[in-house]
Formats: C-alpha cells, structure tokens, sequence
C-alpha cells in the first residue's frame, strides 16, 4: 500500500519542480526548443496535436526517452520579456528575461513514421517562480492559479491586466506578434528594463532539465515505492500503523551539558522511546539548542543521528550548538553538503585509520561525576531555600527595624532567627559562588566525559572493524561513480556510523552524502519541517529507525504551486480515493502537518513554551494572537521607568513608489546612525546586532544598498547590519529590529492582503531581543479592519507603564543601596535589559558590569529570578550578584567589600593581556560560514599558541576576520545558489587557505629547530640556517599580508556596489581575477 502513497508525493513533487528557475527560454538549460505559429498554438489550446518535422522529433525522441528521469518535455507560453534579479536572497545581478507565463506538459506520440504533439491542457499552471518574484501577494497567485480555464489560456489581455493591479515595481506592456520568432524576441530582450516589461504572444516547445536537488529526491522516492517494506516512521505516518520501538537505551539526561526545561526534557525523552515524535518551537524557545542536545544524549547512548533541513543554515546552527555549547567533538560530526565535505571526509578517515591525532580514551568519569551531582542538588536545594526566605523576611525586617515599628515578642523572635540564620549561611552571593564552582566541575568533568565516550566508540571500531574504514576510505577515493557504488554496496554502514555517528546536511544533499539504506540512522531529526514538503522527508524517513519531527505551524510555511486540479489528476491516475490513511494535500500541508497527524499520543508531542528571546512587550502580540497566551515570557521581570521596547515611527508626506518607500528607508538609515553612534564606544563582543526587516523585497533591497553606502564594512559585521524581508530572516534574530511598513495612505488593497498573512507576519515581529521599532508611513484608520498590521500597531499603543505608585515604593526602599554604590565611584543604571532581561541594577564601573538581583526589598514583587536564569547569565559570562534585604541589612559593608572585588577581578582579566591559550578561540567565527574549514583552522591555531607565536596568531586572526568580512558581504549581494556565488566565495577560499598552508608551514619551520650547539662550527651553521629560516618565515608572513589587504580591499569593493548596479559585471571580473592571481601567488610561497 505504501507504494501508491509514495507515488503520489512523487508525482505532486515532480509537477511541482519541474520548471524551476524558468526564466529564460534561450537559457542552455533548455534544449529543442521550437517556437509555435499562431495557427498552432490556437490547434494546441483546442486540444488537438500538430505534426513535427521528422529530424527534429527524431532527436527529440531519443532524448526524452534516454533522459526520462532528468529532463522534462514541456511547452510555456506568452512570454514576458524584462530584466530583473534572479536570487531568491537580496542582491545578485539583473539579469535579461524571456520567460514563459503559462506553462504545460507536453506528450510526444510516433503515429507510423510521423510524430505529433499535443497539450495536457489539465496540466495549465503559472510558472509558479516567476511569479513568485514578480508578485509579493502569493494568496493573489493562488487565486489566479485555480482560476486558470482554457478560455483564458489562448489571451493575454487578462494577464496584461492582472500584472500591473499586482506587480507595484513594473508595468506591463503588451505587444501583438501573430508568429513571435527567435530575432524578435531576443531584440525585445536587449532592450529590457527592470520596470517596463513586455507581454508578447507566443508559445514554445522545449525539453527542461530538472534541478539536480530534485532529481535526486525523485530517484529516491522510485526506489522506496518500489520496496517491498519501509522504515517504522513512515509506516507511522503513511499507514498509521503504530511499531513497537526497536531495543533503545531511554535517555539520560545527566549527560547533557547545561540547563534543560520540563519541555526538554520531554522532548529528549521521546527521541530515545517514540518511533515518531513531534517538537513545537516557537519563536526564541531554544529549538536549535533542543536539536543539538537531543543529538548528543543519543550519541552519548552510542546511537546515530541524522538531522535533515531545507536550508543550510538551520543544520549549521545545529552544528555550532553542538560544537560551542555542547562541547562535541567536531570530529564526530560529518557536515555533509557543505562545500569541500568530500575533501574533508577523505582526510577524517585517513588519519582514522593512521591513528593520526587519535587520543587514548582515559579512565571512567560516570563515578566522579554521580558524586558531583549529589553535591549539585546539595547546595541548590539549600540556596533555594535561603533565597525562598529572603523574598520574604524583607517585610519583616522593613517593619521593625528600618521603619521603627514597636517589635511585639513573635516579632522580635522572627528578627533573631533571620539574623541567626544569616550568620549561619552567610551572603546569598557566597552560596551562588559555591553553585557555580560546582557547575564548573560538572562541566570540565563532562566535556571529558563526552570526549571519552567519542574516544572509546573510535578505538572500538578501529580494533574490531578497522577493514570496513578501508573499505570506506577506498570507496571515497575511487575515480568512477561505478565503482564507488560497488564498494559502497558491500560496506556495513552501521560500523561506519560507530565511528562518525552524527551527520548534518540538507535535503538536497541527503541523496548525494549517504546510500539509501532502510533504517540506517537510529534517529533522524527533521528541522524546520514547516517549510518542507513531505515527498523530500520521506527518503530522510526511511533511513531511519525513530525520527523527530521539529518546527512551528505558525511560522513560515512551504511553498508550493501546485494547483488542486492537478493533485485531483494525480490522484486519479493512480487510483487514490478519499479513503486513504492520510491526506493528499501535497499542496497545503507541510510535513508538520503530516507528523501532526501521525503521531499516536498528546504525550508524543511538546511544545517548547519559555521563550527566551524577547522582552515581553515585544512578544506579547504573537503570543495573544498565535499562541492563545500559551507562551511562558521568561523574560518578564518588573521595569522601572525604562524606555518602551516597542516603539511606532510616524514618517510624514512619504510615498510608496513602484515598490519603494524612500522616505521611510531614509529615515530608517538616520535612526540606525543613532543607534551605532550610541554604541561606538562599546567593547565590538558587547555591540548589538541590528536586523532591518521590511515586508516587500524592493524595499528591502534599496534599504540593503543604502546601508552598505552609508556605513563601513567593519560596522556593517559587528552589528550584523542587514536588511531583508521576513523570508530573509526566518530562524534568525538580533538585538534590535527596525521594521519599514513600506506602504503610504494611498496603498492598495492587495497590499494589506499580503501583510495579512499570519505565517509572514509572525515571524516579521518576533526577531528582536530587546528593541523593536516599527517605521509607518500612513494612518491607523487607513488600513482595513481586523488586518494583522492594524491589529499590532493598535496593541502598542494600547500598552501600558507600571503603577507609578509601585515606582516611588520601590524607589525609596533601595536608594540608600543605589548613594552608597554610586559613593564607590560605580554608575548605575536601574532595570536595565541585560540578555533580554531587565535586571533590578546594573553596577558600571569603567568598562566592567555587575548584574544586581535584589530579594525581599520592600516594594518589589515577588518576581523571583530562578537559578535557571542565574546560570544563563553565566554561560553569557556576565556577573551576577544577589543582594538579599536581610544581607544588606545585617552585613551591608561586606557587601561593598565584595562588590569591589568582583570589579577588581573583571578589571585585571579585562586590561591584562589574555594569554595564548585565551587567544586561541578565533576559528570558531568559521563554524557559520564552513564548519569542516574551521576543524582544520582550529588545529592550527592550538599549533600556534603551542610555539607561542604571536604575530602568527594576530595574523590569523585577521586572515580569519576579512574572509568572514567577504564571504558575509557576498551571501548578502549574491544567492549562494549563483554560478557568481560558488566562483568567487571558491576563490577566496583558495585565497584563505593559501595563506593558512603559510602559517602551517610556520610552524613546521619552528617546531624543526634543534638546540642550541656548542660546538663552534655546527653553531655557524646553525646560525646560518635559523637565518634563512626567519627569511622564509618573513616571507610567508608578508605573503599572508597582501592576502589580508586583498581580502579587505575586494570586501569592500562589493560592501559599495549597488544591487541594482550596472557595472557588476566588471566590478565580479575584476575582483575575481584579483582573487585568483592573489591565490595562485600564495599557493607558491606555500609550496616552497
């Protein structure tokens, strides 16, 4: 039965690929192409076929059939003829069009000795990404999919007119040609503009290369239908028929490093005892975090790990969590997919099989670390009990010492157990010190023990099935894909997941990175399963044995443009009734939906509900509107006077033009002057990151040129300056958002239509830590009723301040506090949002901050900061020190004492100068741009610190920083999908790694002196040949200069080019042919 319902997300996933990247009609992509006469394309519209010329369809023929999988014979026609830019991102180079409107399947049938061919004329549909770039209202480019008949196929008149009601950036011209050739429509398209574009009849036969993503997807999903069997979670989800799980150890969450929530907790739970289980993630509710620590408690219980997404970038955050918050060995993890992948699986195996840099595993820590655990829960439970107390003794205290209220005898006895207690146990400070020193030793003990546990699985396979590694080694390294197959055929694969259990990578690189084998993974996690399609998660499924389903309904959705006449067809074809185990709607339902329904119990469902990321205000909106107030705001605390963390910026007498509203984009630019002028002064690792958000890709384009024209290239990395819409933004965020509205009172209506739509808005509103400010160029009561836009911005202006009477309480109870810090020369501010959370103080004293909780302080509510919150504050290495209303009022100067000290720490480790081994931390700023590259920059820099090299290490350092800077500026200008993209991000690559071989070859130069000789002849030779040493060192180091400030000086070049820019083309060749020289000049300073 499986194989039907696979059949038919195949066929849904086919039709809906199929013509991807459409733009051009004279593109190489497309082959055999035949334009069509009037009096043809009329017989075609009416259904009937019209005769080919024999050698052309001959040719054709062969093709179709030699090439069924790869190639698609289809026919477009009315073509649109423009110039635009094609990247799915922001930026990239405007490009000429002739793009078909409308497009078809088209069937090639051999009567006798003659061949014909005919439409479907069921399989009409828009050519879905075209549109998608011309229009921002997708809802308007469904509505005219479905509305598609076979009256309207034969005219333009109608399509003329919806494009200019629906495109506000261009206006569509018609032009009448009966017989539309090659000279004419190539002329047209030299004259192209990017906002005056041509409608022309016309129609065209053509053979179509499918994408190579989805070709592979399709392969696979034929081999699936055609087995006999399927793993246990698309049974699940197919057939909804429920499997007792295979032997699996239950989770230990001990572990795992860090804090987990009850929802975390269960979400682990699940991976290791559900054969499906689902995880809801809102915005900033740690999903990515969850991920990572799922994968490493199964690891961690000897198992393989999968995790699968549509984009890149969610699986390289996964990664990163792994690495830097986990504390997983990098070795561990195969990042397949990424650039170089190949290369670097090669070099892991190899040196595996060595025993190159392989550690022996060390005695067992599970003892040391039960023992650490028990004192853990010890010391937690006791400041717990204290902090319990000192929220409450404040009012006793208040009443019958510091306001002079006659003490009755139950009074006074309450004061001298307050005051006996605290002489017992001290400084709530004291006992916090003593949980962190805990904490470090549970954490220095377990990043050992995770190690070991990697260790230990390595010398294992290598012992018992070191030939399978061989094999493996072998099979990556044979010359044809044949042979490969064969030796990957024969390889065990389960041995091979002992030694490297955690794979990372996309679907569209799934099929390419691991055979498709059933069951191969234990666990296969699906992340961000809100903008996948079902059919590309089901080759992922069925490698595994359990798999976790992760994203957010309420959040951006995938695309499809398949209409539901098409499902219908699809359906009857294969014989599909409405009595399946699961609903076919490819088209609507994303696989959230599908897990949603497939999973057999409430319980194997969670929902990560402590949101973390925002201030409430800024949160509050999604919450009541998509989350039914279900969200726990973590980072609600009581504020006092502080400044709203919303905030509606009224742009007068602007105007939105095709697209563009430049008065608001320029007052967007003005505020975020101010906003990185106020932070000038601040240490780079403190500044915060900036996102400019608008809801319309030319808005967020002309926004993304102006602040690359008006800000340098250092300001634009260390605030992450970028502009883009919410599909730019989705699983990310900053510390300040600036939404650009982008709409004027004379905006139509459609234009509000698209802002309506929940998935787009919710993530439009949810990016920003802890300011958000909304730009709007029109009035509240211009924009329609119950409409999203509306609905936000009347709730900011519905918000509220606290009680002033709540205030001036609390004011006066800690001013005596706030004189006496300040009497110590420190500044401080009061409520002041430190990592989303607005603390009671932030002490300041030169460059140095302290957090200041204050407990049971008359006038404060009861707004407990949980040790939870304490060690999050600490994993961000801010100091916090509680200060209870018993403690400063039994022992107040050792208080100030400590405070003191705490700022005499943080100023010796602040202006004395790190160390080496504190230096040694730069590669990690390569884990977002290309982990396996930063595996390999990371060995070198520990070599670095080891010979203690100093210019060696400020120079990677830099080499480091401008190739982040470069790469950074080309995701935003380029879609890294781009031929441009790969050319040049490769050659900078060759460029960075040609001055790493350098530092390399630096350390091989030192690490080969020998001592000192006494004898007077051997010391001259030695003198001579340390000489020509430091000459060779010089020399690479030199060469490594002219890398860094070719690096920059490229950067730069792009940081000013605008997206729209005529002279790309020149500015692309020049710089790359400067890469490529500058690389191929390293490489010899390298290779000598």
């Amino acid at each position: 039965m499986h194989s039907t319902l696979v059949d038919y997300f195949k066929e849904c996933y086919q039709s809906d690929n199929r013509e991807q990247g459409f733009w051009d009609i004279f593109s190489k992509d497309f082959e055999f192409l035949r334009l069509s006469n009037s009096l043809e394309r009329a017989a075609l519209y009416e259904g009937n076929a019209i005769t080919l010329d024999s050698h052309y369809a001959t040719n054709l023929a062969a093709s179709i059939e030699t090439y069924r999988r790869e190639k698609t014979f289809l026919y477009g026609c009315h073509f649109l003829i423009g110039k635009m830019s094609l990247s799915q991102g922001l930026g990239g180079r405007a490009r000429r069009i002739c793009a078909p409107l409308l497009l078809f399947d088209a069937t090639l049938t051999k009567t006798g000795s003659n061949y014909t061919v005919g439409l479907d004329l069921s399989s009409a549909r828009l050519n879905t990404t075209l549109f998608y770039r011309l229009v921002e209202d997708r809802d308007a480019t469904h509505r005219l999919d479905v509305a598609l008949s076979i009256e309207k196929i034969s005219t333009t008149n109608w399509l003329e007119e919806w494009l200019n009601e629906h495109c506000n950036d261009v206006s569509v011209s018609r032009i009448k040609q009966n017989d539309a050739n090659t000279d004419s429509l190539k002329s047209l398209q030299r004259k192209a503009s990017t906002t005056n574009f041509t409608l022309v009849d016309g129609g065209a036969l053509l053979l179509s290369k499918n994408p190579l993503s989805s070709r592979g997807v399709i392969d696979e999903l034929v081999t699936i239908s055609q087995d006999t069997s399927i793993s246990a979670p698309l049974e699940q989800l197919l057939l909804n028929k429920q499997n007792t799980i295979a032997q699996s150890k239950p989770s230990c969450l001990d572990q795992v490093p860090g804090i987990l929530s009850t929802a975390q907790s269960a979400a682990l739970k699940n991976a290791a005892e559900k054969t499906l289980s689902l995880i809801i993630g809102p915005p900033g509710t740690g999903k990515s975090y969850t991920i990572a620590c799922i994968v490493l408690e199964r690891f961690m219980q000897g198992e393989s790990v999968l995790v699968v997404s549509e984009n890149e970038f969610a699986v390289d955050v996964v990664q990163e969590k792994l690495v830097e918050s986990l504390g997983l060995s990098s070795n561990a993890i195969i990042r397949a997919g990424s650039r170089d992948y190949l290369k670097h699986l090669k070099q892991t195996i190899t040196d595996l099989i060595k025993g190159i840099g392989l550690e022996k595993p060390s005695d067992s820590l599970l003892r040391q670390l039960m023992q650490i655990k028990s004192e853990i829960h010890k010391d937690e439970k006791l400041f717990n009990s204290l902090y319990r107390s000192a929220a409450s003794d404040g009012i006793i205290l208040d009443r019958y010492i510091h306001q002079g209220k006659t003490a009755s005898l139950l009074g006074r006895f309450r004061v001298w157990r307050q005051r006996s207690r605290f002489g017992k146990y001290g400084l709530l400070y004291d006992r916090l010190e003593k949980i962190k020193q805990d904490h470090r030793k549970r954490e220095e003990t377990l990043s050992r023990h995770i190690n070991n546990v990697y260790l230990e699985s390595i010398h294992r396979v290598l012992r018992d099935h070191r030939p399978e590694l061989v094999r493996f080694n072998r099979a990556l390294r044979a010359r044809t894909s044949s042979r490969q197959e064969a030796v990957f055929s024969a390889i065990n694969h389960s041995i091979l997941l002992q030694a490297l259990p955690v794979w990372l990578c996309s679907f569209s690189s799934l099929h390419k990175a691991l055979p498709l084998k059933k069951e191969l993974f234990d666990l296969v996690i699906i992340d961000e399963a809100t903008q996948c399609n079902i059919a590309s998660c089901i080759p992922a499924l069925y490698r595994a044995k359990k798999a976790v389903v992760v994203g957010d309904p309420k959040q951006l959705r995938h695309i499809s443009f398949l209409s539901a006449t098409k499902q219908n067809v699809i359906q009857q074809k294969l014989g599909l009734g409405s009595t399946q185990s699961i609903d076919l709607n490819y088209r609507d339902k994303s696989m959230i939906d599908y897990a949603n329904e497939a999973i057999s119990s409430q319980h194997d469902l969670v929902m990560l509900d402590e949101h973390y990321r925002s201030l409430p205000e800024i949160i509050d909106f999604s919450n009541r509107m998509f989350y039914d107030g279900n969200l726990r705001i973590m980072t609600e605390k009581p504020v006092l006077n502080k400044n709203p963390p919303v905030e509606v910026i009224n742009v007068a007498n602007a105007k939105r033009v095709k697209g563009i509203n430049i008065e608001e984009a320029l007052a967007i630019i003005e505020r975020l002057k101010c906003l990185v002028k106020e932070q000038q002064n601040i240490p780079e690792e403190y500044r915060s990151s900036i996102g400019v958000l608008t809801f319309f890709r030319d808005q967020a384009e002309k926004l993304q040129d102006l602040i690359f024209d008006t800000f340098d290239l250092a300001v634009i990395t260390q605030h992450k300056l970028r502009a883009g819409t919410p599909y730019s933004f989705q699983g990310e965020e900053r510390d300040m958002m600036l939404l650009s509205c982008a709409v004027d009172r004379n905006s139509a209506g459609g234009t509000y239509l698209y802002l309506n739509r929940p998935d787009v808005f919710n993530v439009s509103v949810t990016r920003a830590r802890h300011l958000q400010l909304v730009f709007f160029s029109a009035e509240i009561a211009d924009l329609p009723k119950n409409n999203l836009l509306r609905l936000f911005l009347e709730s900011i202006s519905r918000s509220t301040a606290p009680p002033a009477t709540d205030i001036l309480a609390r004011d006066k109870n800690i001013e005596e506090l706030t004189n006496q810090l300040r009497a110590q020369g420190m500044t401080i501010a009061r409520n002041y949002p430190i990592a989303g959370i607005p603390m009671d103080l932030v002490a300041m004293l030169g460059t140095d901050s302290i957090a200041i909780d204050l407990v049971g302080f008359p006038g404060e509510r009861r707004d407990i900061l949980h040790l939870d919150r304490y060690k999050m504050f600490e994993r961000a290495g801010l100091p916090i020190f509680p200060i209870s209303y018993t403690g400063w009022s039994f022992a107040r100067d050792a208080i100030l004492n400590k405070i003191k000290n705490c700022f005499k720490a943080l100023s010796q480790k602040s202006t004395g100068a790190p160390s080496l081994y504190q230096q040694s931390s730069h590669w990690t700023k390569l884990l977002t741009l290309n982990p396996e590259l930063s595996k390999t920059v990371s060995e070198l820099e520990l070599d670095l610190v080891d010979i203690k090299h100093q210019l060696g290490i400020d120079q990677l350092e830099k080499i480091i920083d401008r190739y982040y800077k470069l790469i950074w500026v080309l995701n935003q200008k380029l879609n890294p999908s781009e031929l441009t993209y790969t050319r040049y991000a490769s050659a900078a690559e060759d460029v960075f790694l040609g001055a790493i071989d350098n530092l390399r070859s630096l350390v091989l130069i030192h690490k080969s002196g020998s001592p000192r000789e006494t004898n007077t002849e051997l010391a001259d030779k030695q003198v001579k040949l340390h000489n020509e040493q430091n000459d060779s060192i010089e020399q690479l180091l030199q060469a490594n200069q002219s890398a860094i400030i070719t690096l920059e000086e490229v950067a730069f070049k792009w940081s000013k080019l605008a997206i729209s820019d005529n002279t790309s083309n020149k500015v692309f060749e020049d710089s790359l042919n400067e890469l490529n020289h500058l690389a191929a000049s390293v490489d010899q300073y390298a290779s000598k």
